[in-house]
């Protein structure tokens, strides 16, 4: 596994903070894509526009639950330029894709100074 990059960002609001994550990780988000669609390819998922119509089906419950991060998903995909449908089914894949292999993990821990939350992406290579 690559080393994962340390990024310092300052943002006033969510949108802001997804569009500077994603001009600082520009290439490293198109190469994740473009790694995605090999091994869904691979795996027999040929058609990767279904996949991003099935993650779109998420999109009224987080925008409704968690519309802080639909803005900086949109942000993100902005300065990435990438489409925020590809940003949905990397957001949603553990949803959409039944995978034969391991999965990755996600922590929170709540302390006094607030919550630390960690997310691995173990289960792809690139």
């Amino acid at each position: 596994m690559k080393n994962i990059p340390f990024i310092k960002i300052s943002a006033k609001t969510n949108y802001e903070l997804g569009f500077k994550i994603g001009k600082k990780l520009k290439n490293n988000i198109k190469r994740r894509i473009t790694a995605c669609k090999k091994l869904y390819s691979a795996m027999g998922i040929k058609n990767f526009s279904a996949l991003e119509d099935k993650a779109m089906e998420f999109l009224p419950d987080t925008a409704k639950h968690f519309p802080d991060l639909v803005v900086e998903a949109e942000g993100l995909s902005r300065g990435a330029d990438v489409k925020f449908e590809e940003i949905m089914v990397l957001m949603c894949e553990e949803e959409i894709i039944d995978l034969k292999i391991p999965k990755c993990t996600s922590i929170a821990i709540k302390n006094k100074d607030g919550i630390l939350i960690g997310h691995n992406e173990d289960w792809l290579t690139s």
